[in-house]
């Protein structure tokens, strides 16, 4: 079986370690933090989803990426400044917020324990 190493435990670092055990290579990751997610504090960060026709969701799918984190989608966008106020919808969501960091639902830890079931 052939070994590879991967340097960083990010969004990255874990797919790539997901995708290779699959193919079944023996996969080493190495982080310079004692875990994953250390670099964020529990942040809210938003996985654009209104460039392209395919949902994010479904292309994390394609990725071998299961949705076992927290992931809220927004549809509803409303612009305001000090005289107006503007709403925008849209007929799938516009982002879907994530969870960041070295906690329970994130984005990091899911697929930690995705990378951890898959060897």
């Amino acid at each position: 079986m052939k070994s590879i190493k991967i340097l960083g435990a990010g969004i990255s670092g874990l797919t790539a370690a997901i995708n290779l055990a699959r193919a079944g290579y023996k996969v080493d990751v190495y982080e310079r933090n004692k875990d994953v997610g250390m670099r964020f504090g529990g942040d809210i960060q938003g996985l654009e989803n209104w460039s392209d026709k395919e949902d994010v969701l479904e292309s994390l799918e394609l990725m071998n990426i299961k949705i076992n984190f927290d992931c809220d989608p927004f549809s509803k966008i409303i612009f305001t400044n000090s005289v107006k106020k503007a709403e925008m919808m849209m007929g799938k969501p516009y982002m879907y917020l994530v969870k960041r960091g070295n906690v329970a639902g994130s984005l990091d830890f899911g697929l930690k324990n995705q990378a951890t079931e898959g060897g």
